[in-house]
C-alpha cells in the first residue's frame, strides 16, 4: 500500500491574528452561500440589532442556508409590532440536554408593558408559516434584559 503524501503547513503566529473565526467558518461554504450570511448579518447589525457572537450564528446559518431569508423578516415583523423603543439580539440557543440549536430573537426593552409577551406571540405565529419546510428554526422571545 502506498503512503499518502503529508503536507505540513506552517503558520506564523502573527499570521492567525489577520483570520477572524467567523471568516473561518464562512470559508466552509459556498462562495454565495457566505456573501449572503455576511451581508445578511451586516445588514441586521447596521439597523441596530445586536449579535453578540456572529460566529455561531454563522456557523448555523451555513448549516440551515434556507433560514437566512427569515432573518430579515423577524425583524421587519419586530419592528411593526412592537411599539416604541426596542432592541432585538439574534442569539443561537444550544439545548443542555440533547443536540438541538436553534436561532433565538430576544428582544428587549427599558420597560415592559403587561401585553409585550401577548405581542411576541402574535410576532411568533404571524412568521410561523415562513419556516414550514425550513431546515432550522427561529424564535422570537424576551429574556426581559433591559436595552443595551
Amino acid at each position: 500500500m502506498k503512503n499518502p503524501e503529508i503536507v505540513i503547513e506552517t503558520f506564523n503566529a502573527d499570521d492567525l491574528y489577520d483570520i477572524s473565526a467567523f471568516e473561518l467558518l464562512l470559508s466552509q461554504s459556498s462562495s454565495q452561500t457566505s456573501e449572503y450570511i455576511t451581508k445578511t448579518l451586516v445588514d441586521l447589525k447596521a439597523i441596530g440589532v445586536l449579535i453578540p457572537k456572529p460566529e455561531s450564528i454563522a456557523l448555523y446559518l451555513i448549516e440551515h442556508p434556507d433560514m437566512i431569508d427569515v432573518l430579515p423578516i423577524v425583524y421587519e415583523m419586530a419592528k411593526s409590532k412592537i411599539k416604541g423603543k426596542f432592541q432585538l439580539s439574534l442569539e443561537l440557543y444550544s439545548d443542555p440536554e440533547i443536540n438541538y440549536q436553534y436561532l433565538v430573537f430576544n428582544a428587549r426593552r427599558k420597560i415592559y408593558s403587561p401585553t409585550f409577551l401577548k405581542v411576541i406571540k402574535e410576532i411568533r405565529e404571524e412568521y410561523s408559516s415562513k419556516l414550514a419546510n425550513k431546515s432550522g428554526r427561529i424564535l422570537i422571545t424576551t429574556d426581559f434584559l433591559k436595552l443595551v
